[in-house]
């Protein structure tokens, strides 16, 4: 028997060991139950008690109001399910403040909490509003579009941040972690990134959603229509007064849209009537 035969027996019966001890140390997992979601860092829609801790967003907030404000009005309208304000940030069209908000005793949650569908409750009108229809401050859990999670002051804006997630995830619950509350780029990432002189904050944070569920899902779009989605999308942030480097934090699906997207010609500086080419 040659010596290379001999490496190669020993190689094999090592292995087998391997997964025999492999086998015996890790437990045996029961299997996926039909009704479990196929993703589990996506956020159940299923009975009551579920809502307990989930994370809605809340978007329409006026502009002066500060989270104690939210706080209060949420209070006044659905007070039972001890509401938990978790950030406030102005949207990028600088009109009003979108959130993300947690109910830690949601027993009886509005009819359209328990749907799926947006909930909306009539904002107190404003003596200097000139709107002419009345404003609303709108939850939801789909978290489509952009999402701002996080906005330094605008003496410290330095980048954007955009996040993507993937086949089957959700905008939100993928960069959460699991069965907990920290959520990576609300509670994490503004932090860590900040500038060299001051150690503040410098950049806005956000998250995109889009519909990419698999499991008795009716969306038809194809990647060059979740692309376009995408692209319409950030050229929201060409709009502002100062334009910021953009970097987009995607995997799988999403990945493959933001390459997508390169070939639309999204870039810093452009508007919507003009494409520049990458």
């Amino acid at each position: 028997m040659y010596p290379s035969d001999i490496n190669q027996i020993l190689t094999l019966a090592a292995i087998a060991i391997l997964t025999f001890a492999i086998s015996r140390w890790l437990p045996i997992g029961h299997p996926r139950s039909a009704r479990e979601p196929v993703h589990a860092d996506r956020q159940p829609r299923t009975n009551h008690h579920s809502l307990n801790g989930r994370t809605f967003r809340m978007r329409g907030v006026p502009l002066e109001w500060d989270a104690a404000r939210v706080l209060s009005f949420l209070t006044e309208h659905y007070g039972s399910a001890k509401p938990v304000i978790k950030s406030l940030a102005p949207e990028i069209g600088g009109r009003f403040r979108t959130g993300t908000v947690v109910f830690l005793d949601a027993v009886s949650p509005p009819d359209a909490l328990q749907t799926g569908s947006p909930w909306r409750i009539s904002l107190p009108r404003r003596e200097t509003d000139q709107a002419t229809c009345d404003e609303s401050l709108m939850l939801d859990d789909d978290f489509h579009g952009i999402t701002t999670l996080f906005a330094p002051p605008p003496d410290d804006h330095k980048v954007d941040i955009v996040a993507l997630s993937g086949l089957g995830g959700h905008a939100f619950g993928s960069f959460k972690e699991r069965k907990g509350t920290h959520m990576w780029l609300r509670d994490s990432l503004p932090y860590d990134l900040t500038r060299e002189n001051t150690g503040r904050p410098m950049a806005r944070v956000m998250t995109y959603g889009y519909e990419s569920s698999v499991v008795q899902s009716k969306n038809i779009q194809n990647l060059e229509d979740l692309a376009t989605s995408l692209h319409n999308s950030l050229l929201a942030l060409v709009g502002t007064p100062t334009i910021k480097p953009l970097i987009l934090v995607a995997h799988s699906l999403g990945g493959l849209i933001v390459k997508q997207v390169s070939t639309t010609g999204y870039s810093p500086g452009t508007d919507s009537n003009a494409r520049g080419r990458q």
